[in-house]
């Protein structure tokens, strides 16, 4: 499990990640922190989302708590490996459950959606074992709209929240070519009153060698890029980094430029970047979002 904290010094980066990585000791898919900056991580090895309480603000020196097991099963029935996490701005977390790659396929639809509620801890499937390996989640900010990226389906999924609290599902958009997706990021534009959702899709081609200054040009569908759908579900464009990003992109992030100070920093889209994981290249990139919404 990776990380760095807000304001925290890089020297000491290793030796956080290391500790936060020893008590883990699992196969962490991806993390998030809640308001009160706890940390939860989904695990295909534990085939749970785990949790670890944040360090008291007090402490002389920062300790980690042990990871406890949130949750690992539904109705006795354990996960076949949770995958991706997002909170909504009420604190319910949602997460999709797809196990290792080749888990859960078109041949053999088993993924699914749940969702954590923060009242009761309550435990519900919004989608249960339908799902191609379902995998990125995003959340909008009041939590009546959550989007799912069916990956071996090559499709996203809206779930819309009713007023009686069932979420009813459809296909928000079919993509053609490339792999599938694998990442999902929400977008809202307060100034012009917009969302976006940004959609990283994954495609298998040829490892690419970090060390290497040759990278030679994509060719067709060998390429990872980033789609930008609007509030309708319709592609505005799609956006491909430079090719040593790689075809195999797995996971993004809206947040701060690197340079700027999160305790004072600004929601306005000018002053976000885009974070991005790259599975062949081991490495992230990072690009400013209006880049990416150019067409804006």
């Amino acid at each position: 499990v990776l990380y760095l904290p807000s304001g925290g010094d890089a020297v000491d980066l290793k030796k956080r990640c290391e500790a936060r990585d020893a008590q883990s000791s699992g196969s962490p898919s991806s993390l998030v922190f809640d308001a009160t900056e706890a940390l939860f991580v989904a695990d295909f090895a534990k085939r749970a989302i785990i949790s670890q309480r944040p360090t008291l603000a007090d402490a002389e020196d920062e300790r980690f708590e042990e990871f406890d097991v949130l949750v690992g099963d539904y109705e006795g029935k354990p996960f076949c490996g949770p995958n991706c996490l997002a909170f909504d701005g009420e604190g319910n977390l949602f997460f999709t459950d797809s196990g290792p790659m080749g888990e859960t396929s078109l041949e053999n639809p088993k993924g699914s959606v749940f969702c954590v509620e923060v009242a009761d801890q309550l435990l519900k499937p919004l989608a249960l074992e339908c799902l191609a390996h379902p995998s990125g989640v995003a959340v909008s900010p009041d939590g009546k709209v959550v989007f799912v990226a069916e990956t071996m389906a090559n499709r996203i999924l809206r779930f819309v929240k009713q007023k009686n609290g069932v979420f009813l599902s459809s296909v928000f958009h079919q993509f053609s070519g490339g792999f599938g997706p694998t990442a999902l990021s929400y977008v809202y534009d307060k100034e012009n009153k917009r969302s976006y959702l940004l959609v990283a899709r994954f495609e298998f081609g040829a490892p690419v060698d970090p060390d290497s200054h040759d990278v030679e040009e994509p060719g067709p569908y060998s390429q990872g890029s980033i789609a930008v759908l609007d509030q309708s579900g319709v592609m505005l464009q799609n956006w491909e980094g430079p090719p040593e990003l790689g075809s195999q992109i797995t996971g993004l992030l809206v947040a701060p430029h690197p340079d700027t100070d999160v305790k004072v920093a600004s929601e306005a889209l000018l002053e976000q970047s885009v974070y991005i994981s790259s599975t062949n290249s081991n490495k992230i990139f990072c690009a400013p979002l209006e880049n990416i919404l150019e067409f804006a």
